[in-house]
């Protein structure tokens, strides 16, 4: 006989981050289209929108002075500037998807992921990992239409991030060509909260 009594779960508030290159996006795409139930935040950024992006869907692609004004406004529940581009998450869309009971999943880098667990104590923080290092390499420079420094930073950095890796809630391996696995990992993650 089960004794389990239902109850009704509370959403949580999951941050998904990794190192640049890890596929974060391609995860987050997939998962959207996969998991609908969640709500999955579309960050504010300052950056150049790529040839494939569409505002509203990938991010909010907004001026250096409108970024400013939503600061100054406490717009958002945390922001950073990263590769000297500002990244903003809106808290309205926060608070609007956890009051409609839903789980919200947030697509930062390391330092707003600790941030965000700072400020909302619900908050599972998930670590991308890469397969290895070179992968991460290839990655970075297939994307890269930037300088060598450039590349080297961002490898720097993403060696640094890896190393954080163990302060997070969870640790998910996005191994090469098993990218079904690590959507399969990050939902059980979600489901069981």
């Amino acid at each position: 006989m089960n004794n389990k009594t239902s109850h009704h779960k509370s959403p949580n508030l999951f941050v998904i981050s990794g190192p640049s290159g890890v596929g974060k996006d391609t995860i987050l795409n997939l998962m959207k289209k996969n998991y609908t139930s969640n709500h999955y935040v579309v960050t504010v950024t300052t950056r150049e929108k790529r040839n494939n992006e569409v505002d509203g869907k990938d991010y909010f692609f907004v001026t250096k002075q409108k970024f400013q004004e939503m600061i100054d406004s406490d717009a958002f529940l945390e922001w950073a500037n990263v590769y000297n581009n500002k990244y903003g998450v809106p808290k309205e869309q926060v608070n609007q998807a956890l009051s409609e009971n839903k789980n919200v999943i947030i697509k930062a880098d390391i330092q707003g992921a600790k941030t965000i667990k700072e400020i909302i104590d619900r908050t599972k923080t998930i670590f991308i990992n890469p397969p290895d290092i070179s992968k991460l390499a290839e990655h970075l420079s297939s994307r890269m239409s930037e300088s060598k420094e450039s590349f080297t930073l961002r490898m720097e950095t993403a060696l640094q991030e890896i190393q954080s890796r163990n302060e997070f809630d969870y640790v998910v391996n996005n191994l090469e060509g098993k990218l079904d696995q690590t959507l399969e990992k990050i939902n059980d993650i979600i489901a069981n909260h």
